[in-house]
């Protein structure tokens, strides 16, 4: 078996369980947002939910923890509750994966301005600011962008003078009128960024208005994911094409609990994520 990377996680060992039961509890979000629908009794219960979640997740989310890659460098960083941060709360795989892609592919974005979408808490971006001329790490809430600079704060040993954090929602660029102010970037980093068929066309739009016209996204994402083939057949319908290529043979590494010091091993298969490239031209040659 070839080793690709290898990286020590200094987090929770129950990472795989994060994401699932993320997906669930955005659902119940989304039905309780304030549209006039949900009964004050529905209110109520999704509250003490909420509450239930906080206080079970307050002890990891307080730890801060450290990603070491395979060439040493290491990323500080802590987690939000997943009540409060959504799908961006916690690590995500993916998010690792990209990271260590940028390691190995670090030219492609050399002096390079780069925006990094649906950032979570920022793992991606953070490496690319060693190369990059500027990178801007966005998400879609208070709650995840004020991690994302406490995030910056606690990693003073990267150019933290080159990173910035934005709150981005990509349905402000589905309407052509918006007025959404950006400076388009040479490249746009994602991480799992697909994973609900209606945030397919809010990001494609993201990604087309954010892009100059010679630039770049690099997107990391999981073929078991919902929504990967309407992402695949929107491409064309928002003026972008798209080059998808195998991330890793294999990508073995080892998460280790920082309380307990327990590790545990996880393989994925290339199968489960590849490199999705997106341009305003053939992006054969870019990257």
């Amino acid at each position: 078996r070839r080793v690709h990377g290898g990286f020590n996680v200094l987090m929770n060992a129950e990472e795989e369980e994060f994401g699932e039961a993320d997906v669930v509890l955005v659902e119940l979000i989304a039905s309780g947002e304030d549209d006039g629908s949900a009964t004050s009794n529905q209110s109520c219960s999704q509250d003490a939910v909420f509450d239930w979640i906080r206080l079970a997740d307050k002890t990891r989310c307080a730890q801060i923890k450290t990603v070491e890659f395979s060439d040493g460098s290491q990323v500080r960083f802590s987690e939000v509750c997943i009540a409060d941060g959504g799908v961006g709360g916690g690590v995500w795989t993916g998010s690792v994966c990209l990271a260590e892609w940028l390691l190995e592919n670090r030219h492609l974005i050399a002096d390079k301005s780069v925006l990094e979408v649906g950032a979570g808490v920022g793992i991606s971006g953070l490496i690319a600011a060693r190369f990059a001329s500027s990178v801007v790490i966005s998400d879609y809430s208070h709650a995840l962008a004020d991690n994302l600079r406490h995030t910056i704060q606690i990693n003073q040993d990267l150019p933290i003078s080159r990173i910035s954090v934005d709150i981005l929602n990509w349905n402000d660029f589905v309407d052509p009128e918006c007025d959404r102010s950006v400076i388009p970037v040479d490249v746009i980093l994602g991480a799992e960024v697909v994973y609900m068929e209606h945030s397919v066309l809010p990001l494609l739009h993201t990604i087309r208005r954010c892009l100059k016209p010679d630039g770049v996204a690099i997107l990391v994402l999981g073929t078991h994911r919902e929504g990967l083939d309407f992402f695949l057949s929107m491409i064309p319908t928002v003026g972008l094409e798209c080059q998808e290529d195998m991330l890793f043979q294999e990508l073995v590494y080892r998460v280790v609990d920082a309380s307990t010091l327990s590790t545990l091993t996880m393989d994925r298969a290339g199968t489960h994520f590849r490199k999705f490239s997106l341009c305003r031209k053939s992006p054969i040659g870019i990257v």
